[in-house]
C-alpha cells in the first residue's frame, strides 16, 4: 500500500466513503490497533492476572495435597502415636495428687522443714487456679535457718515423690539479727512460693479429645 501523506489533506470526515483507499486502509489499521489495545488493557490484562493467581493457587493446592497424601499414607502410624501420647498424658495426670491428698502433701513439705533443722514461720494457702486438666494450689512458705539448712530444705522439697514446684523465692536477714535474744547472726529468712497440683478426675475423659489431633482410643 502506497501511502501519500498529501492524501490526508482536506479529508471530508462527513464523507468517509470518498477517501482514498490508502487513507481508509491506514485509519482501519489504526482503529484496529486502538481496539486491540483497549481490549488488552481492560480485559486481557485482568485475565492474565487471574491466570497467574490461579497458577499460584494450583501450586499451593498441590503442596497441600502432597502434604495430606503423606499424612494419609502414615495415618495409622499417626493414630497409634497419638494414642500412646494420650495414654502417657493420662498416666502423668494420674500421678498428681487428688483433692483428698493435698493436705498430706503439705505435711510432707512441713516435714522437710523439720528434717532440715529450719524454724517454721508461716504457711499461707493462696487461692487455687484451675487449669484445663488440673488445679494449681499455691502455698506461701516462710522459714528461717542458716544457708546450708535452706539448701537442704529446697533439695528435700524438690525430691518429694509428688510434684511440687518452687517459685518467687527471696532470702534476707531476719529482723534484729545479731542482737541479744534474737536469731543467730548466720540465720536467714527464706520466703518461697510452693505450688502443688491436684488432679481433676472429671477431666480424664476429655484428655484425648483436647490434645492436638483429637486422638481417641
Amino acid at each position: 500500500m502506497n501511502l501519500d501523506f498529501d492524501q490526508f489533506k482536506n479529508l471530508d470526515f462527513d464523507n468517509v466513503g470518498d477517501w482514498p483507499g490508502a487513507v481508509k486502509g491506514f485509519f482501519t489499521v489504526v482503529m484496529f490497533a486502538i481496539v486491540v489495545g483497549l481490549v488488552y488493557y481492560f480485559d486481557t490484562t485482568d485475565q492474565i492476572q487471574r491466570l497467574e493467581r490461579a497458577q499460584n493457587d494450583e501450586l499451593d493446592l498441590r503442596t497441600e495435597f502432597e502434604t495430606k497424601q503423606r499424612k494419609a499414607v502414615n495415618l495409622d502410624s499417626y493414630r497409634e502415636q497419638m494414642t500412646e501420647m494420650c495414654e502417657s498424658f493420662r498416666h502423668m495426670l494420674r500421678q498428681l495428687p487428688t483433692s483428698t491428698e493435698i493436705p498430706g502433701l503439705i505435711d510432707d513439705i512441713s516435714q522437710s522443714e523439720a528434717y532440715s533443722g529450719l524454724e517454721f514461720k508461716e504457711t499461707k494457702y493462696l487461692k487455687e487456679r484451675k487449669s484445663e486438666f488440673y488445679t494449681e494450689k499455691p502455698v506461701s512458705i516462710e522459714v528461717t535457718g542458716n544457708y546450708h539448712q535452706l539448701g537442704m530444705f529446697v533439695s528435700r522439697v524438690s525430691s518429694l515423690p509428688r510434684i511440687v514446684t518452687l517459685h518467687r523465692y527471696t532470702i534476707s536477714k531476719p529482723k534484729r539479727a545479731g542482737k541479744k535474744g534474737s536469731a543467730s547472726t548466720d540465720s536467714l529468712v527464706l520466703k518461697i512460693l510452693a505450688k502443688t497440683y491436684r488432679y481433676d478426675a472429671a477431666s480424664d475423659d476429655g484428655v484425648c479429645t483436647k490434645l492436638p489431633g483429637g486422638a481417641k482410643k
